[in-house]
């Protein structure tokens, strides 16, 4: 029994962290017991951490995560002797949403990227003190001495900064509506 060698520990915790609800809920699905759903992870994520350099890339990584899940669920529901309460049929049709699919449309992301465009459209005055404020998150007294303005000038242009923002987002989000 060998655990993954340490240059592919990184990646190992980032895998097991991402999947972690996924296999808790897969087993749940089997076993009806949330501790036993754990316990399963936990002996999953052992044989994963033991098989690491082993294991299919991709997909078939996944195919091989859900199998592993499966099997020590259905040996943790045997040796609690459960009786099943989802009959084979219906365990069939949970196993293939058990991957995970990218979201299509995030949000936060599009909003990120409308507000991206607009900040561009700024002035360039306003767009660095936009940029050193919100981003960088530093004072408007560093701002003022760095764009040689008085502090209540940056301030009025941050205002001015922020409802042009305001009024070109609203805008992007008419347009796509």
């Amino acid at each position: 029994m060998s655990v993954a060698n340490p240059g592919n520990r990184v990646p190992l915790v980032q895998f097991l962290t991402r999947k972690q609800a996924l296999v808790q809920a897969y087993a749940y699905a089997i076993v009806r017991d949330f501790q036993t759903a754990e316990d399963v992870y936990q002996e999953v994520a052992l044989r994963v951490a033991e098989c690491w350099d082993e294991l299919p890339a991709g997909d078939g990584l996944e195919r091989w995560l859900k199998e592993a899940t499966r099997r020590k669920a259905l040996e943790a529901r045997r040796k609690l002797k459960r009786q099943l309460t989802l009959s084979p049929e219906v365990l069939a049709l949970v196993e293939p949403h058990f991957i995970e699919r990218p979201r299509v449309n995030d949000p936060r992301k599009e909003l990120r990227a409308v507000m991206a465009g607009c900040v561009e459209k700024l002035e360039r005055a306003a767009r660095t003190a936009v940029q050193a404020r919100y981003a960088e998150n530093r004072s408007c007294d560093e701002i003022a001495a760095e764009l040689r303005r008085p502090v209540q000038g940056v301030y009025a242009l941050l205002k001015r900064a922020r409802l042009a923002l305001a009024e070109c987002a609203e805008r992007a989000q008419a347009a796509q509506a």
